[in-house]
């Protein structure tokens, strides 16, 4: 585990121009982050301005998903593009990562990215699905009657707990899996359950550090563009930080599932 987190870190020296497709994604992506929260920002006011029927979570429930359905369109559109294109550039530095002995080129790796697209876009959906259920079964408990505040506090972190498990189960390794040839999205699903399965607590474990180190960042982050007010260069500092924590945070789980896979 810690040759793949140190293996990480110096790829990022090794192969710095390997970075760049990585940071031009992740200053595009900040700037669709800017239309994703503009239109969160307009549905949360709307749904302030209005009586919701939080009396009945299922009520309260179809008041969100019809209150504003053309922002909420939006607001999902803008998540599911971020996601299938972080996705895309993971598949491309996995690539990268896990052919690190064969000095595969940027472009060649770009390319097989390229290819892999529509395993990209079928992988968001399902994510996506994933994340969306888990965000309406969240609001249903988060709104339900519970006198008492301990036990309503500790069912919410036992949710939050199962869904933290479910994600780490299904779609920690699934880009380095992707990133193999000739594997489609359902075998890359398969091949991150049977790789969990066998490593499951080393997992929980990586996934701990990995999160330290993105709360780390995120501290150092806030810190760096605190002097700052013009957009420009704050998204090239979000983009900075953006582009190390993911090649670092993918690269270590590239290198410790290339490492362990059978």
């Amino acid at each position: 585990m810690l040759g793949a987190l140190s293996g990480s870190l110096g790829m990022m020296f090794k192969r710095p121009f390997a970075l760049v497709p990585v940071f031009i994604t992740m200053f595009a992506l900040a700037n669709i982050s800017v239309f994703f929260q503009l239109e969160l920002l307009d549905f949360i006011y709307l749904i302030s301005t209005k009586e919701a029927p939080l009396s009945n979570p299922f009520h309260a429930l179809s008041y969100f998903y019809s209150v504003n359905p053309k922002g909420l369109f939006y607001i999902v559109g803008y998540a599911f593009l971020s996601l299938a294109v972080f996705l895309l550039v993971s598949i491309y530095y996995c690539r990268i990562i896990i052919s690190k002995e064969k000095k595969i080129s940027i472009i060649s790796a770009l390319a097989f990215a390229i290819g892999s697209l529509w395993n990209a876009i079928v992988l968001s959906g399902i994510m996506f699905l994933v994340f969306v259920s888990a965000f309406t079964l969240f609001f249903v408990v988060a709104l339900l009657p519970i006198p008492n505040l301990y036990l309503y506090f500790g069912l919410i972190a036992l949710f939050l707990l199962i869904f933290l498990i479910i994600c780490i189960r299904l779609f920690t390794f699934v880009m380095p899996a992707l990133a193999e040839e000739k594997t489609n999205a359902k075998q890359a699903l398969k091949k991150n359950w049977a790789f969990v399965n066998n490593h499951f607590w080393a997992t929980v474990l990586l996934c701990f550090i990995l999160l330290l180190v993105l709360l780390l960042t995120a501290l150092l982050y806030n810190i760096v563009v605190e002097p700052f007010d013009d957009n420009i260069t704050i998204f090239a500092i979000f983009s900075a930080f953006g582009t190390f924590n993911s090649a670092f945070c993918i690269g270590a789980l590239a290198l410790y599932y290339s490492k362990h896979k059978k």
